[in-house]
């Protein structure tokens, strides 16, 4: 079995980076074939040396001295290298690269690929793989698509059996010179290596634990979506999600080659697996969770219509039932959705099942409280005395509704 890993630019931002991609490629003897790119940020102030590249060949196009930004890239990496205790002579190739610079013997294209190569010298040294450059095994025709047959054959006879380091990013023109993808161009080298060498999955190695079912920025700690389809994963960046570009999808997509988007920070997190297709799993329980983790949905999204026990008597895959505070408790699904507090969670799902025994008046003062704020956000009025017969004839009807209740009980679990 053979695994294409490919680790974006926070997984090389740093020393620090470069151990914990080590300890995930070290972890399963399988990921042999590593894609990476230039160091990313360390910090949200701090500038991704791909950036710095562009800069430096736009400084010398007019004119301008590039050696405070050229000392910056390059101080980034030999600060990696040294921490990582490395025997490797990159002055020699920074020197050699300024000089060619200045005399304007460097195209913009070569100039930003540094980045993707000098990471890639480095992890090949850190991890004592075969260093292969892309440009001797990713070839553009004229036109500016990639060879795929001559590509493919070419890192075939690279793998020699032990562990190989390619950058991403570029590639070679027909004619010698250094071409780059587009921004992104990594990803799309990792799905092209993946092709090359039919390997059994392709891993995308990020900062984040998948594909996440809410804008992180908006939503406090969304959940990653386990499992979508090539179809689904379009579907999403057409409605402007931040997934993979097209371009790399497409080759893994062609050979039927599974991708898995996984998280550097945290590998023991499975992430989201992306296929063609995906077998039903006819023995799994038709829960409120199994059902919103099945087809990606957030749980904002299905409340904002109707409730889940309804659904699935109008899918005819439940029978129907009659309870007189459905009414109520769908209007108050997509307030209870809201919910973020474990603590008054927790409180919920221990008293919800038990609420026929329980003397409210025997309720600690906190527990009153979080009682109070349950009956508030569904009944939409708070409890002045809690020996009123009002508030236990609601408790004792949502307890005389088995469907509500557990639909409740699995919201919150959720």
């Amino acid at each position: 079995m053979l695994k294409v890993t490919k680790f974006g630019g926070s997984s090389m931002a740093d020393a620090g980076q470069y151990q914990k991609v080590r300890d995930i490629l070290m972890a399963d003897k399988e990921r042999r074939v590593v894609v990476v790119s230039a160091a990313g940020k360390r910090h949200s102030k701090d500038h991704k040396i791909t950036d710095l590249l562009y800069l430096c060949h736009a400084h010398v196009q007019y004119g301008v001295s590039c050696d405070s930004v050229y000392d910056m890239i390059t101080s980034r990496y030999l600060e990696i290298r040294d921490e990582l205790g490395l025997k490797l002579d990159l002055e020699s190739e920074f020197t050699e690269l300024k000089k060619r610079l200045d005399a304007k013997q460097v195209s913009q294209d070569e100039m930003a690929s540094r980045g993707e190569y000098f990471s890639a010298k480095l992890m090949a040294a850190f991890l004592g793989f075969q260093f292969v450059d892309a440009a001797e095994w990713v070839f553009f025709n004229i036109d500016g698509t990639v060879d795929k047959k001559k590509s493919y054959a070419a890192l075939k006879e690279q793998m020699t059996g032990e562990g190989i380091v390619t950058p991403g990013f570029y590639g070679v023109m027909p004619n010698g010179t250094i071409r780059t993808f587009s921004r992104g161009g990594s990803d799309i080298t990792g799905a092209l290596a993946a092709a090359a060498l039919d390997a059994d999955v392709y891993e995308n190695w990020t900062d984040v634990s998948g594909i996440l079912m809410a804008d992180p920025r908006i939503v406090d700690d969304p959940q990653a979506i386990a499992e979508v389809t090539y179809d689904e994963l379009r579907e999403l960046s057409y409605s402007g999600a931040q997934v993979l570009h097209e371009d790399a999808i497409f080759p893994v997509r062609e050979k039927n080659i599974p991708l898995n988007i996984r998280n550097t920070n945290d590998p023991q997190a499975p992430g989201t697996m992306i296929r063609e297709s995906f077998e039903e799993d006819s023995d799994q329980l038709l829960t409120l969770g199994n059902f919103l983790r099945y087809h990606h949905m957030d749980a904002r999204s299905l409340y904002a219509k109707y409730n889940f026990s309804r659904l699935c008597v109008e899918a005819c895959v439940r029978e129907a039932y009659s309870e007189p505070i459905e009414e109520t408790m769908t209007k108050a699904f997509s307030r209870l959705v809201a919910i973020d507090s474990r603590r008054w969670i927790q409180f919920l799902l221990d008293i919800l099942p038990r609420l026929d025994d329980v003397d409210f008046t025997k309720l600690s003062h906190m527990e009153q409280q979080m009682l109070n704020m349950f009956y508030t956000t569904v009944w939409q009025e708070t409890i002045e005395d809690f020996d009123a017969d009002a508030v236990w004839e609601r408790f004792y009807t949502l307890c005389d509704s088995p469907v509500m209740l557990q639909e409740l009980i699995e919201l919150l679990r959720y």
